[in-house]
């Protein structure tokens, strides 16, 4: 079953992840990324599911919440500490006064992980999981930059699914996760590859006018926030070179966003693997084909990236 939570982590990693790609790779080179994105992207092309697990919402946000854990600052730490401690008779942590003030909602889930993440070898198998077991104070500034926007989207997603699930109205999510997968790959719910647009290129706001703007530079996030024009970053030829990075038979034009990359992105999208079996996806689905992509994201000294650079 498709978690709404897990369709809105999706999304929101798209958006939130610096993209920085560079040309210059060796044909095919980047084949198995072209592949992981087309995985993602067909999965808004399935049969919308027809109901949803709030159990699997719940994993899902309390997985971003142990890694969040894992990558605190002190100061946070410190917040979580607390968490720890025994409580009185009285529902208050031990050694810590009453609070008059309205609770706030996620502590309960706080709570949870912060008793299952107490320990340093916990929150290290948890770093060395996400691959961040080596990253900087500075890398781990981006991570947890990121991971704001996504744990309170896996949060809201997750009362919203369980307040479905009261309401009996599983019809109606399963419309919502079809959405946020249409708009997790190409930026709207009404896209088709035959209506796409030059602003379905741009990025963010279209601010991304040209391929340096929408794929990324050092030290500067990309404006790419769908799988659509990360795909775009990731297989476009560069004036540089001209080498198929992608795919045998794909487009011979270099990408210009400022000129017709339309072109270039349908001829991309026609050349994604159809999906062996035409079955409405899982969050099991969605979980393992993301993490198969997160999981080809690079670190440098100064910035986290996907595919190949010229320099770093």
């Amino acid at each position: 079953m498709l978690a709404a939570a897990t369709t809105g982590i999706l999304a929101l990693i798209v958006g939130s992840i610096p993209m920085q790609v560079y040309a210059a790779p060796e044909a095919g080179e980047h084949a198995h990324l072209f592949l992981r994105i087309c995985e993602l992207i067909n999965l808004a092309k399935l049969p919308p599911p027809a109901d949803l697990s709030t159990e699997a919402a719940k994993t899902s946000y309390l997985s971003i919440v142990k890694l969040n854990n894992s990558v605190a600052s002190e100061s946070w730490r410190q917040v979580i500490k607390q968490y720890t401690i025994p409580e009185t008779p009285g529902g208050a942590p031990k050694g810590t006064a009453a609070s008059t003030t309205k609770p706030d909602p996620r502590e309960t889930y706080w709570k949870e992980t912060a008793k299952e993440v107490s320990d340093d070898q916990t929150k290290k198998a948890i770093l060395e999981s996400a691959g961040l077991d080596k990253a900087t104070e500075r890398q781990l500034t981006q991570y947890r930059r990121l991971l704001r926007p996504i744990a309170e989207q896996a949060f809201q997603a997750m009362k919203a699914a369980q307040q479905t699930v009261a309401e009996s109205a599983q019809a109606d999510e399963a419309g919502k996760a079809r959405t946020a997968l249409k708009i997790a790959a190409y930026g709207r719910k009404d896209f088709t590859a035959d209506t796409a647009t030059d602003d379905d290129c741009k990025g963010a706001a279209k601010a991304g006018s040209s391929r340096t703007l929408l794929c990324g530079k050092p030290n500067t996030d990309a404006k790419a926030v769908t799988l659509a024009q990360i795909l775009l970053c990731i297989c476009g030829r560069d004036n540089n070179d001209n080498n198929n990075v992608c795919e045998n038979n794909q487009h011979a034009t270099a990408l210009d966003i400022g000129s017709a990359p339309k072109t270039i992105l349908k001829d991309l999208l026609s050349k994604c693997p159809k999906p062996a079996e035409q079955k409405p996806p899982t969050a099991q689905d969605v979980t393992r084909k993301l993490d198969a992509l997160l999981g080809l994201t690079k670190m440098s000294a100064k910035d986290i990236y996907i595919g190949t650079f010229t320099t770093n």
